[in-house]
Order: C-alpha cells, then structure tokens, then sequence
C-alpha cells in the first residue's frame, strides 16, 4: 500500500528561480531561420506554441482549447553555474553576456521535415531538435507531439567538469488557476495538497525526492496533465520541484546535480512524457494514477527493447 507523506512546504529563498526569476528572453536574430516568430502547432487535442524569442523553445500548451501551460514563463533546460548563477534555453537570468548558443533547430511534421512562414501548422505528429550549447556544456533537446501526448528529451553532455548549484530540465508553467497536484517517487511514495491562491501560500514549494511522475489538476476546467520521467542519467539524481505562485503559474521542474559537478565527460539523457486528462474532481487522483500507469508502459516497452 502506498504511503502518504505529509506536505511540506518550504519558503522559497529570493536567490532560487521561480517568482523571483527575472526571466529575460534573449533576440533570436542570431539564429538563422525562416521560420515565423512564433508557431502554433495541433496535433491531436493537444495544441503547443513554439517560440522563437525563446530561441525556439516549447511555450503555450493547450488541451482540447484549455489553456494548462501558460505562455509567460520560460520553459526547457535552466542551470545554475557556481560563482556565476542562472542561465538557461530560452532566457538569460544572471549573468548578461551568459546566453544559450543555438547551433541547429529542425522541425518534422509527420516524419517530414519542413519549413514554413505560417504561424501555425497541423498534423498527426511533430518532432522540434535544437541543439545548443549554454557556456560548455551541450544541449540537446527534442519536442514530439503525438498521441495527444508532449514527449521530451534532454541530452546533456559536458566534456569539462562543471560545477552547478543545481540544473533543471523540463520546467512547465501550468496554469495558476490549478487547484491541486499530486507527485510520486520512483519508490511509490506520494505526496498532495490543494494549490491555493492565499498571501500565506505565495512563493511556495514542494519538493518530491526521486521523482516518478507529478500530477496537477485544473479544477475550473476539469482537466488536468500527469508528466512521467521515464529516463535518467545514474548519476545527478531528479527529484520533483513545484513552486506555487498565485496569479503567476503553478510551475514544476526536474531538479538534478544539486550543488554536485558535472563530471568530465558527462553523457546523461533525460526524458519527460506528459500526458493529459479530464475528470470530476472526487475522482482526479484515480484517472492521474491510471494515466501515469499508461504512460509508464512506454519505459517497460523500451527495457525489453
């Protein structure tokens, strides 16, 4: 049977990211593209926005014409450098000659590869790769859409030690109208609380040590989105990290290398899948816990693989 953990609530410290994160998007005029400024894609139910300010980094979600991801925020990959502080893909946060170096973005539309000047596109699936580099360390991310599904993945090399204060892959800004989440660990352990909108729970966090997936339910709209991390590097850890900030978003991220280094020769894949939902709200849980099961038979399919 699984265990409840209680809720603890930590307050977020004014040097940490989340409200307090001075979120400056950085000019894409250095990537060459012909690419629109900013791309809708739908694929299924599930509509994202592809932002080229962003450097061309996922942006707005939205599920069956609900907003869940909401757009003023910066999604993707943030480190924290030690003795130089935050920067990350799509915004610059500490240091203002710090900025993400993209080298190649490509876009697929139904296993094609495709460019175009309209603002928004449709199909059946979709695929975004962008490789960047953020001081030395390497990045590649990779954004699927397909089966009203979000599929991400971060490669991280780095071919230096480097020291971090803390690194975060897969940052989502779910909508701040969210009432409640719900975050198991990879050893079942669970841990709720309702997300309120109150003085007292401004700039709260949770954090869920080793993290197997995270739910959070819109109770406004009934509709909700469960994010399962199916892969690792063995080395770094991954442990959940929601912030609530009312009016704002209630934001979740993958929290790794925790005042650790990147070790010479760094190789580590992440890899997020966010699926999404519709329920009543006395039965949420038990269409989140069932979603994340489903998802979940995609790392048992890849292990026989």
């Amino acid at each position: 049977m699984k265990r409840i953990i209680a809720v603890a609530v930590v307050s977020l410290m004014t040097a940490s990211l989340s409200v307090c994160f001075a979120e400056e998007l950085m000019d894409a005029n250095s990537l060459k593209t012909t690419w629109p400024e900013s791309l809708k894609v739908t694929c299924g139910d599930v509509l994202a926005r592809i932002d080229g300010p962003k450097m061309w980094t996922l942006s707005r979600i939205e599920y069956k014409g609900t907003l869940l991801g909401v757009e003023d925020s910066a999604y993707g990959t943030v480190l924290n450098f030690t003795n130089i502080g935050f920067i990350g893909t799509a915004h610059k946060l500490d240091r203002p000659d710090g900025q993400e170096d993209v080298q190649s973005v490509e876009f697929y539309l139904d296993d094609k590869k495709v460019v175009t000047q309209q603002d928004s596109i449709s199909g059946t699936s979709f695929k975004l790769i962008k490789k960047s580099r953020i001081l030395n360390v390497a990045i590649e991310n990779i954004t699927e859409l397909s089966n009203n599904r979000i599929y991400e993945t971060a490669i991280v090399k780095a071919a230096e030690e480097t020291q971090l204060k803390v690194a975060y892959h897969f940052m989502h800004a779910w909508t701040p109208t969210a009432t409640a989440f719900l975050a198991c660990s990879a050893d079942g352990n669970e841990l709720q609380d309702e997300l309120m909108d109150s003085n007292d729970d401004k700039g709260k966090h949770y954090v869920v040590k080793d993290l197997a997936w995270i739910a959070v339910y819109d109770g406004p709209s009934g509709r909700g989105i469960v994010s399962c991390l199916l892969e690792k590097p063995a080395v770094g850890g991954a442990n959940s990290l929601l912030v609530n900030a009312p009016a704002v978003y209630r934001k979740c991220y993958v929290m790794c290398f925790e005042d650790k280094s990147l070790p010479v020769g760094f190789d580590g894949k992440y890899e997020m899948v966010t699926g999404f939902f519709e329920a009543k709200p006395d039965k949420w849980q038990y269409v989140a816990r069932k979603l994340s099961q489903d998802i979940n038979q995609r790392r048992i399919i890849k292990n026989k693989e």
